[in-house]
C-alpha cells in the first residue's frame, strides 16, 4: 500500500505488534494509581460523561498551580480514561490537579455531539475545584490523538456563562493530534465517525485558529 494512502497513514501504518502489551502495562500501572483519585465524577447525563480527579501536591505558594484536563486517544471511538490514570502522579507531584475525562464514543453519537458533550466537562471541573475551596488557577487541556483534537477544540471554545473565564482554557498540550479531519473520510476510521467532507471540515480546528487563542505545545 502506498505510504501516501490515507488508510496507511492514519491507521494501517500506525499498527504495532507491541500495542497490546503496552496497553496492558498502562492498565496495570493505572490500577495502582486509581485508589489515590476520586473516580467517575459525573459531568453530564451520558453514561460516559465522567471524569477522574487526582488532587495536586502543593506548588511553591502552598496551593495547586492549576489543573490538567486529559482526553484519551482512540479515534473518538474506543479506549477509556481508566487506562491512562498512570499519568496523574507525574503532574500531581509538581503541583497540578489532574482530571482524566471520558466522553461519549462514535457511532453512538456524532462527532459534533461528542464534542458538545466533552465541552460540558470544563464548567463541571471548575465547579469541583470550587467545592474543594480552590481557586481555578491555570486550566490546561491536554490529550493524545483524538484527545489532542478535543483539547484544541476546548481552547477555541468560549463560555459566556463563565463570565471572566469565558475563554476557560489557559493552555494546550497536544500529542500527535488530528486537526484536519478531511483525510479520514477515505479511511476505515470513518466507518464509525460517519463524516462527509462538509462535516469533516466543520470538525477540523485547523480552519478556525485565530489570534488570541491559548498558547499550545504541539508534539
Amino acid at each position: 500500500m502506498p505510504s501516501d494512502d490515507p488508510q496507511f497513514q492514519y491507521f494501517d501504518g500506525q499498527m504495532r505488534a507491541s500495542f497490546p502489551a503496552l496497553l496492558a502495562q498502562y492498565e496495570a500501572q493505572s490500577a495502582v494509581v486509581a485508589p489515590s483519585g476520586t473516580l467517575d465524577l459525573r459531568y453530564g447525563p451520558h453514561e460516559r460523561q465522567r471524569f477522574d480527579f487526582f488532587g495536586a501536591g502543593s506548588g511553591p505558594s502552598g496551593k495547586p498551580l492549576g489543573t490538567l484536563l486529559y482526553f484519551h486517544a482512540g479515534y473518538w471511538q474506543s479506549r477509556d480514561k481508566a487506562t491512562f490514570r498512570f499519568i496523574a502522579p507525574a503532574f500531581t507531584r509538581r503541583g497540578y490537579n489532574v482530571a482524566l475525562v471520558n466522553y461519549p464514543l462514535c457511532p453512538s453519537v456524532t462527532l459534533a455531539e461528542l464534542m458538545d458533550a466533552a465541552r460540558a466537562s470544563v464548567p463541571r471541573v471548575l465547579d469541583h475545584l470550587a467545592s474543594l475551596g480552590q481557586a481555578p488557577g491555570a486550566l490546561i487541556a491536554a490529550g493524545h490523538s483524538a484527545g489532542a483534537h478535543l483539547a484544541v477544540e476546548l481552547a477555541l471554545t468560549r463560555w459566556p456563562e463563565l463570565g471572566a473565564r469565558a475563554q476557560a482554557v489557559d493552555g494546550v498540550i497536544a500529542l500527535s493530534g488530528i486537526y484536519d479531519l478531511v483525510p479520514l473520510v477515505a479511511t476505515s476510521i470513518n466507518d464509525k465517525l460517519l463524516l462527509d467532507i462538509r462535516t469533516a471540515q466543520a470538525q477540523s480546528p485547523l480552519h478556525r485558529v485565530a489570534p488570541g487563542a491559548a498558547p499550545a505545545l504541539f508534539i
